[in-house]
């Protein structure tokens, strides 16, 4: 592997580009759940069941190839994961001409796809991102990695709710543009060198080469807990926000995903202000804040206060940010530079195990409980995880991370 100070620039934002736009890929459909729940007929469990799914295809993609970009190279993957984005929003056209089951059932083929572009860039860009980063500077890069995976599923609802209030036909007119940043993710994916080197021909074997057991166990510690937690809370809010908004009166499709989206600008400001904290600060702060978002947004839920609900949103985006972005920094820094995209990938998959088992559980519990007091629950058990992780943090610190800065 290679890296200089002069391949900082363009290769790195042409990566985190791709990233973004695979990320944009995976929640773009936030704010335009209700439309479908029209359109299909379902309700809110099938609708968490469509949210969770995507990381399902996640989950598989960080399991068969989580080492395959230590073998093959970053730049291969990375290609793989704007076509497979490109093939989703094919197939979320395709939705719109169709209805009842078979509509939901081509509605969830294309969330697996999605998850699979998702799955690609998570696991291998914050690998290639580290390769191109200067001697010195990987958490620099981990910054750039984070800020533009949290950007990124931001700006997926935001773009889903400005198409969903101004088109008559939004389904196919946002994936038609999503397309074009596709298109352009393309081109991008041309200029990034490369930065490992391969010896001899592409095999299966070198492709499908599932993560191991033990890289996945060397991140089930608590900085995989604090990437766990972290997005089960952003999974929370990208999937039944919309539906909570309605059943509280507020019927805007955007307005559902200007908030969405401001909890992960909260995400990416949390980031900025631990670039001065040393990791296990950053963490801490990050943990307590994450905790108190929590509370706060259980509280909206039970009140039904629509003021409550977002502004505990933007604390849990901060404490989010803050705590991801140093449990992340955290495995790049200790992961030999054969190992790193392996790390990552083991890292990730616990981060979508996260997004995806707490939110089918709040699907299934609202079939009991109504969708408010699954969310109550989901508060409590986050709380209790967030103190965990805090003591653990507070007695044991990070390591050598004590000593360790977010970016130099």
């Amino acid at each position: 592997m290679t890296k200089s100070g002069d391949r900082f620039g363009l290769p790195m934002a042409a990566v985190a580009y791709v990233l973004a736009v695979a990320m944009i890929g995976t929640t773009l459909q936030t704010p335009l759940y209700p439309i479908y729940e029209r359109a299909l007929g379902f309700g809110s469990f099938i609708e968490t069941v469509v949210f969770a799914i995507y990381a399902v295809g996640v989950l598989v993609t960080l399991i068969l190839f989580g080492r395959t970009s230590d073998s093959v190279g970053r730049k291969p993957m990375l290609l793989a994961a704007v076509v497979f984005a490109g093939l989703a929003a094919v197939t979320f056209i395709a939705v719109s001409f169709l209805s009842g089951a078979a509509g939901i059932g081509v509605l969830l083929f294309g969330r697996c796809l999605s998850g699979l572009s998702g799955g690609l860039a998570a696991g291998c860009a914050a690998a290639a991102l580290t390769d191109l980063a200067p001697s010195g500077a990987r958490d620099r890069a981990s910054l750039v990695a984070t800020m533009a995976q949290m950007g990124g599923l931001g700006l997926g609802p935001l773009l889903g709710g400005f198409f969903a209030a101004g088109f008559s036909d939004p389904i196919r007119a946002v994936f038609v543009a999503y397309l074009v940043l596709v298109l352009v993710a393309a081109f991008a994916v041309t200029s990034i060198p490369k930065t490992v080197t391969r010896h001899g021909r592409i095999s299966f074997a070198r492709v499908v080469t599932p993560i191991r057991i033990r890289a996945v166990r060397e991140q089930a510690n608590v900085t995989g807990l604090t990437g766990f937690m972290g997005f089960a809370v952003l999974g929370l809010f990208s999937s039944v926000s919309p539906a909570l908004l309605e059943r509280m009166g507020w019927h805007s499709p955007i307005a559902a995903g200007v908030i969405v989206c401001s909890v992960f600008a909260a995400s990416a400001l949390g980031q900025l202000l631990t670039m001065d904290l040393p990791t296990r600060l950053a963490r801490l702060f990050g943990l307590g804040a994450l905790m108190v978002g929590v509370l706060v947004v259980g509280a909206g839920m039970r009140a039904e206060s629509i003021p409550l609900l977002v502004g505990g949103g933007l604390v849990c985006g901060v404490g989010q940010g803050m705590s991801f972005k140093a449990a992340l920094a955290t495995v790049t820094s200790r992961a030999p530079s054969v190992r790193l995209g392996e790390a990552t990938a083991g890292f990730f998959l616990i981060c979508y195990l996260g997004i995806s088992v707490p939110v089918l559980g709040i699907g299934a519990l609202s079939g009991l409980v109504g969708l408010e007091g699954a969310g109550e629950i989901f508060a409590l058990v986050t709380v209790l995880l967030s103190v965990f992780a805090l003591v653990v943090t507070g007695v044991r610190g990070t390591g050598s991370a004590h000593h360790h800065h977010v970016t130099s």
